[in-house]
């Protein structure tokens, strides 16, 4: 019984990647999706048109996430200059947490936070089931990536230097 139950998850798991890769192809339209800056300030996806865009979604409270912070600033500093906007929204239910841990990190990416957390729209519409996860937008506002390499991976330095040069 126990076999049959796990090939079942099996199967279950494999139907889901199938779906989300046939749902989420490369060069399909990305999701619009709105978030505020640490004065308030409404961004959305729109509002970088015509650059390439590489989104962060993560959290203060996720240690993953974290660790990738010194590895996303290293990347931002290389390409700064270039035509790419880096992104780092944070899915933090708690404001003031937020502001409190961005005021002391020196990213280099534009901090943005939507609170309604995980069940913000854009992490419904980017499938969106665990962090960090990296996204990466053409100046067309077409998915380069759903599921980019992390900053830690040196393939992410390298899908850059190919899509910037």
């Amino acid at each position: 019984m126990k076999r049959l139950k796990n090939l079942a998850l099996i199967v279950l798991l494999l139907f889901s990647i199938n779906t989300f890769a046939q749902d989420n192809k490369k060069g399909t339209e990305a999701p619009n999706w709105v978030a505020k800056d640490v004065n308030g300030k409404v961004y959305s996806l729109t509002d970088f048109a015509g650059k390439y865009i590489m989104i962060d979604v993560w959290a203060t409270w996720c240690g993953p996430c974290r660790n990738e912070i010194p590895h996303y600033a290293k990347i931002i500093k290389k390409y700064k200059g270039r035509n790419i906007q880096f992104l780092s929204i944070s899915i933090d239910s708690k404001l003031k947490r937020w502001k409190d841990f961005i005021s002391k990190e020196e990213i280099g990416s534009l901090q943005l936070i939507d609170e309604r957390a995980d069940s913000s729209p854009y992490v419904t519409a980017y499938r969106i089931t665990g962090i960090p996860r990296f996204i990466i937008i053409n100046p067309e506002g077409k998915i380069v990536e759903w599921i980019a390499p992390r900053p830690s991976s040196i393939e992410l330095d390298k899908l850059l230097a190919k899509l910037l040069k």
